[in-house]
């Protein structure tokens, strides 16, 4: 996985003080022949990858920042759906 370009970035805590770096990336993989957007928010124990996110999440207020991150799973874009 190659990181293409770093983007927006914006910090932002919750209600008990945690705080988040919000970054949106632009990575390859494999050959580099297709880069992908996708939304990092990280603190200091966990990080989150989001491969779908509003396009002007930069302006969003806190709330709606936080409820972005605080969401649920998204899935790899590639990954086989299950079968069930």
């Amino acid at each position: 996985m190659n990181i293409q370009h770093q983007g927006a970035c914006r910090d932002v805590a919750d209600a008990q003080g945690k705080k988040w770096r919000v970054r949106e990336m632009e990575m390859s993989e494999g050959d580099g022949s297709v880069a992908r957007k996708s939304l990092i928010a990280l603190n200091e124990m966990v990080i989150r990858r989001f491969w779908s996110f509003p396009a002007g999440w930069q302006e969003l207020s806190d709330r709606a920042l936080l409820a972005l991150i605080d969401g649920p799973a998204q899935p790899h874009p590639e990954a086989a759906p299950e079968s069930g």
